[in-house]
């Protein structure tokens, strides 16, 4: 059973501040993921012996605090799931609202940057199955996958799916330690000194197993 562990910030910030604190996680587990402005996810299934699972959630909490970020930190099998009880603030998925379905459509990018007309269409689905009296994902799930796709389409099923973790979104890249490690290495030019031109040049015969 996978272990994500997500961290969402009640404020959004922006995208260079989000990966200043996603690069700090990077020391619990290097399968780090950032939803733009909102949210970071931790892949903790392979790391997660090397810590307290109990005192884990503090110190990810801890670790946001110190980067002046008031967050708040859940963790599920799956990354929508985590996603919707950190948002909500919910302990028992069984419990998450009919709202919580844009999270599962798309845990690691907002419906509106991702596909603005996938969130519509579910905007509509969620109205429209609340006026029938469905108000959480639980009672969401009660309904036949012939029955969303005749009536909502595709879109429906495949939000069920993931919610029934038939299957999940491609864990996205770490583009942010790569702009990070860039930038460390390059962020000053080199300078090089006469005096040092020659100390390396003196090298090879001061110690010749060098050449």
């Amino acid at each position: 059973m996978k272990q994500i562990y997500c961290i969402y910030l009640t404020k959004k910030t922006s995208q260079e501040e989000l990966l200043k604190l996603a690069e700090a996680c990077y020391r619990f587990t290097p399968l780090v993921a950032v939803r733009a402005e909102e949210a970071i996810f931790l892949d903790m299934t392979a790391s997660l012996h090397l810590f307290k699972q109990a005192t884990l959630a503090q110190r990810l909490l801890i670790t946001a605090r110190r980067f002046g970020h008031s967050v708040r930190v859940s963790n599920a099998d799956d990354p929508g799931t985590a996603l919707a009880l950190a948002r909500m603030g919910f302990r028992d998925p069984s419990q998450l609202p009919l709202t919580a379905l844009s999270d599962y459509a798309s845990p690691f990018l907002p419906l509106r940057m991702a596909d603005a007309v996938l969130g519509k269409k579910l905007e509509k689905l969620i109205l429209i199955l609340t006026d029938l009296g469905v108000l959480k994902v639980s009672d969401f799930l009660k309904i036949p996958a012939s029955a969303l796709a005749s009536r909502f389409g595709k879109e429906a099923v495949e939000v069920s799916m993931k919610i029934q973790k038939h299957f999940f979104d491609a864990w996205p890249a770490i583009s942010f330690l790569k702009r990070s490690a860039k930038n460390w290495i390059f962020s000053k030019p080199i300078r090089w000194h006469p005096v040092r031109i020659w100390n390396l040049c003196f090298l090879p015969f001061a110690f010749p197993w060098i050449g």
